[in-house]
């Protein structure tokens, strides 16, 4: 599954991103690192994320990002 992802990137954690996590977190119940990675991905407009962990599938289910199973 790996080759249909084409990039990966790293992003700094900007207020955006921050106030989101904030707001993901408390409505998808996640831990705060969770809520920053899946905040990240909505704000930078980079949804697939690499991931075994079932934290993200009510993310997915409501079309916010795609899960890319490993």
């Amino acid at each position: 599954a790996f080759n249909t992802v084409e990039k990966i990137s790293i992003s700094t954690l900007t207020k955006e991103i921050a106030e989101q996590a904030g707001k993901l977190g408390y409505a998808f119940k996640m831990t705060p690192i969770d809520s920053i990675v899946l905040a990240t991905a909505i704000v930078t407009d980079n949804t697939n994320i690499i991931t075994g962990d079932p934290t993200y599938q009510p993310a997915e289910k409501q079309k916010k990002i795609k899960i890319i199973r490993w």
